[in-house]
C-alpha cells in the first residue's frame, strides 16, 4: 500500500542520513589523527626530541620512534604505513 511505501521510503532516507553522518564523523576523526602525526613529523624535522613530541602530541613513544626512524626516506618499499601521512 501507499502507506507502507511511504514508511519504507522514510526509513530508507533516515538510514541514508545516519550513514552519511557516521561517514562524515569517521572522516573528521581520520583527518585529526593525520594532522597530529603530520605535526609530530614536523616537530621531529625541526629537531625536537622524541620525548617533547610525545608530550605535546600525546602520541605513543613507539609511534614517534617510527616517525623518527623513517623521516629521512619516503617509505615506499617498507611496510611501516607512514607514507600515508
Amino acid at each position: 500500500t501507499r502507506r507502507e511505501y511511504m514508511t519504507f521510503a522514510m526509513e530508507m532516507k533516515r538510514l541514508q542520513t545516519k550513514s552519511h553522518e557516521e561517514g562524515r564523523e569517521e572522516g573528521i576523526k581520520e583527518g585529526v589523527i593525520k594532522g597530529i602525526y603530520l605535526t609530530a613529523k614536523n616537530m621531529l624535522n625541526d629537531g625536537m626530541s622524541i620525548e617533547l613530541v610525545s608530550k605535546y602530541t600525546h602520541l605513543p613513544m613507539d609511534d614517534i620512534h617510527k616517525l623518527a626512524e623513517h623521516q629521512n626516506h619516503l617509505c615506499l618499499n617498507c611496510k611501516c604505513n607512514l607514507n600515508a601521512i
